[in-house]
């Protein structure tokens, strides 16, 4: 998360100018409706004939009500001053005060606002709808504005555009405090892609294969019974086959099966890992659309700097935890692999599915009007970057990017244990390097997490490439990865008894480095002027110290050393939630969305308790139901088809594929965080699953 209002301050008088607070105080709702409204209705230059016609009407009515009704109670008020009119001006946004704890945005009741529905004599009908008003200083060059200090709802006929209202402000100089109207928006100019034709073709698509789905469903648990008295049902027909990969019901089963999840040799704690660090991702989007949305940010700029605070603001470790768990799992079944079939996985035929079944699990994803090529390519980290379609759709890129130069991490282990692990060390070494020199180039800060009152390097510069040369950037978060990969290797391959001793000293250095890295931007949080060097070494070398706590927790629970831990966080129960995972990712944003807009009123920080059960519970179980969904229509039925089709080792989208039913001999068992056909089984070969 960039610089959120990296122009305020934590108290008022930094938030506030007081010629800019006199100013608003100034501001009421007699002026708002007496003085903004009737001038909108005298526009010099052409528009539209209906908003022209709909906006005189209003002013007529408003002239009317002030003039009349309100001030001499002399007017009569007619139907469409009581069914327009009235809620339009009870609709408005209220200069309600607050502005001591940084309100600035002041909500209209967009229900009585959009309740308006006025049919007219000649057959027309007046619409109410809200539009936002910002005040401040206007950039001549872009007409838009250069620092907005406040922004109020106002209702006004629906008929007229944004830019017809904000064209006709401009053109008769409304006078009106020292700072002017720099812009006006609503709905439909906030809204960048339109409904067209390939919105109707991903539509009808989508819908196609959920019904397919549904249909399979009902066959697969209703009628597979009894169609076997009068069709022959064959599941080794690839059409059957093929039909029943988009069974719901199947489907769903698999998803949250808990068979096998018990059996020696697991790697118990990741499911619990990933769902963690899921919901830790959610719950820090959450936090950054609080800061950017709630009416009152000085009072949350009050806690930001509290330790329990920090959990959230770092919540971008969650992201290195995924980044870990892929290294993990692709280490940790590739040398399985290697040690079954060595000529196989290392030909030119297991390299091309190497990287053949990771493009089929990905899958097309981020579908831009304009940027498609590089959401296509995985290169929209560094093309178009700050411009996503969809921004989750970075730590595909980047994931991806790591992974197509993986084999020259594991190509070497092929040689020799010590020449793999040296490789891998010396990648690291040049990672931290590259880390160190971009943060000293430009003076960048220690985190993501920037806030009012945070210090800010005066020399700092390119902060807006930021995310290209850190954030998203492969040679810098590849550190984990690694870590990662050192530790499949390690499970795969070495038989471990730790010594208690060593065991209890290890676990405690494991939270010191992953409480370091979480928490060691406390003072820094709270003004501390954190010297470069300092940046530096915390930004290059708080990852590693994450990857390196949880190399110690995966390996201590592996090797039967966890103790409770172990028990909680291999608790099958887990692994259902595990598997959403990756859909969950996907579409957590879309819900994120989704919760904070049906609050259309004024969000106010009161306890992070309130944002928690208000924002992100229902952000956290919303996703997982619809990833449930998503999973069971798209991401395991595709996953079948491409076993169908290629066979052979591969890398799973999040889910396992689903136990066949009433079948036992067509089950597939689940060891080590991967998906293997039993004995009996027609199927080729494994079929892993994709952490990542």
């Amino acid at each position: 998360m960039m610089k959120l209002l990296h122009q305020q301050g934590r108290s008022w008088e930094e938030f506030w100018h007081p010629p800019e607070l006199l100013d608003v105080y100034g501001l009421g709702e007699e002026l708002l409706v007496q003085k903004w409204l009737p001038k909108l209705s005298s526009d010099p230059m052409q528009s539209t004939e209906k908003c022209s016609q709909d906006l005189q009407m209003l002013n007529d009515s408003l002239t009317k009500i002030f003039d009349g009704s309100l001030l001499n109670k002399t007017a009569v008020l007619n139907d469409f001053d009581k069914t327009v009119t009235l809620p339009l001006i009870d609709s408005q946004g209220s200069l309600n005060g607050g502005l001591l704890t940084g309100h600035t945005s002041y909500y209209g009741r967009w229900g009585e606002c959009r309740k308006i529905n006025y049919k007219l004599s000649n057959g027309n009908v007046w619409r109410g709808e809200i539009f936002r008003f910002f005040i401040g200083s206007l950039n001549q060059t872009t007409n838009r504005c250069a620092k907005a200090i406040l922004g109020i709802d106002i209702c006004l006929p629906k008929s007229c555009t944004a830019f017809e209202i904000k064209r006709r402000i401009q053109a008769t100089k409304i006078p009106l405090l020292s700072n002017p109207i720099c812009d006006v928006a609503n709905n439909d100019s906030a809204r960048t892609n339109q409904v067209d034709t390939g919105t109707y073709i991903v539509a009808i698509f989508v819908f196609f294969v959920l019904g397919f789905g549904i249909i399979s469903g009902f066959v697969d648990y209703f009628l597979y019974n009894d169609l076997k008295d009068f069709v022959t049902i064959d599941e080794e027909n690839i059409y059957w086959k093929i039909f029943f990969a988009f069974s719901l019901y199947r489907n769903t089963k698999g998803i949250f099966s808990t068979k096998g999840l018990n059996k020696a040799g697991q790697i118990g704690p990741l499911h619990c890992m990933r769902f963690f660090s899921m919901c830790w991702v959610i719950m820090g989007h959450v936090n950054e659309f609080l800061l950017a949305l709630v009416t009152n940010p000085l009072e949350v700029m009050k806690v930001v700097g509290n330790l329990e605070f920090e959990f959230l603001t770092n919540a971008y470790f969650s992201v290195d935890t995924f980044f870990f768990i892929g290294g993990v799992l692709l280490s940790f079944i590739w040398f399985k692999e290697l040690k079954k079939n060595r000529r196989n996985v290392i030909s030119s035929r297991g390299w091309i599915m190497f990287y053949v079944h990771r493009v089929l699990s990905y899958g097309p994803h981020d579908p831009c009007r304009k940027t498609w090529w590089a959401a296509m390519l995985y290169v929209e980290n560094f093309i178009h970057y700050t411009h996503h379609c969809y921004t989750p759709s970075w730590y595909l890129a980047t994931d991806m990017q790591m992974y197509v130069f993986t084999p020259l991490l594991l190509i070497p282990f092929t040689y020799s244990a010590i020449t793999g692990i040296l490789v891998s060390i010396s990648v690291i070494v040049l990672s931290t390097i590259a880390h160190i020199i971009t943060i000293y180039r430009f003076h960048y800060p220690p985190g993501s997490f920037q806030a009012p009152g945070i210090y800010e390097d005066p020399k700092e510069s390119h902060m807006a490439e930021y995310a290209m040369y850190i954030y998203n950037a492969p040679w810098i978060r590849c550190q984990v990865y690694i870590i990662g990969i050192l530790v499949g290797y390690l499970l795969q391959t070495r038989k471990l008894r730790i010594n208690r001793f060593l065991n209890l000293i290890m676990w405690g250095c494991a939270a010191a480095l992953m409480l370091t890295a979480a928490l060691g931007l406390h003072h820094y949080n709270n003004g501390w002027k954190m010297p470069t060097f300092w940046r530096a070494m915390y930004s290059a070398f708080s990852r590693p110290c994450w990857g390196l706590g949880l190399a110690w927790i995966t390996i201590s629970s592996f090797y039967g050393s966890g103790s409770i831990i172990n028990t909680f966080m291999s608790w099958p129960g887990w692994a259902p939630l595990s598997r959403l995972t990756y859909c969950a990712y996907l579409i957590h944003l879309m819900v994120i969305y989704y919760v904070f807009s049906i609050h259309n009123r004024e969000i106010i920080w009161n306890s992070y308790l309130d944002v928690f059960l208000n924002f992100a519970v229902p952000s956290i179980v919303i996703t997982y139901l619809i990833a449930i969904l998503w999973s069971s229509c798209f991401e395991i039925s595709v996953g079948k088809l491409e076993m169908l089709l290629f066979g052979g080792v591969r890398r799973r989208p999040v889910a396992e594929i689903a136990v066949e039913k009433e079948n036992p001999s067509k089950q597939l068992n689940v060891e080590n965080g991967m998906i293997e056909p039993s004995q009996s089984t027609k199927l080729p070969r494994k079929v892993t699953d994709n952490w990542t």
